[in-house]
């Protein structure tokens, strides 16, 4: 009978934590605090916030269409080449998991997003072109019910995300 122990140096982890408990308690106060003139102005604000604070390549908040049946991104920042888009549109029909998801999760931690099966129905046609491997998705709720969805997406690696990246991206789609 054997066995192995295996000892890992946490410490970096567990500063870079508490350094984003402060840092996020922060931009969660001052987004709260801002008063934009205008929605395009504060989804741009909110965007570069996400990214900035959770180190990802591409973060953007999608809104339902009237029907209920797309959602259509009304800000997508990218970190890299500090720029904005929007306009793109993600259907219902073509990924009814995803959508079942939103409504019944409070947040969609997909380390393996090609793979997850909340989020693999659009690997092919757009995590796969965008180098993206990890997404965490928070509904954005407004009266009991899904309006919208901030989605942060991280390039490269796989990525587990932290309780505290999750809090964040959680009180983000609250805010």
């Amino acid at each position: 009978i054997g066995g192995v122990v295996v000892f890992h140096d946490i410490g970096d982890r567990i500063r870079a934590a508490e350094a984003l408990k402060e840092d996020a308690g922060q931009a969660l106060f001052d987004l709260a605090k801002k008063d934009d003139p205008d929605l395009p102005t504060a989804l741009k604000r909110i965007t570069e916030t996400c990214a900035s604070k959770l180190k990802v390549e591409r973060v953007s908040i999608w809104l339902f269409t009237a029907d209920r049946d797309e959602i259509v991104c009304e800000n997508l920042f990218s970190l890299s080449g500090s720029r904005h888009e929007k306009g793109a549109r993600l259907s219902a029909i073509r990924t009814p998991r995803y959508f079942k998801a939103l409504k019944e999760s409070r947040l969609i931690d997909a380390n393996d997003a090609q793979n997850d099966p909340r989020t693999n129905e659009f690997a092919e046609d757009y995590l796969k072109p965008q180098g993206i491997s990890s997404m965490m998705d928070a509904p954005i709720r407004l009266h009991g019910e899904v309006v919208g969805v901030v989605c942060h997406e991280h390039v490269g690696d796989k990525r587990v995300w932290t309780l505290g990246e999750q809090i964040f991206a959680s009180s983000i789609a609250d805010l």
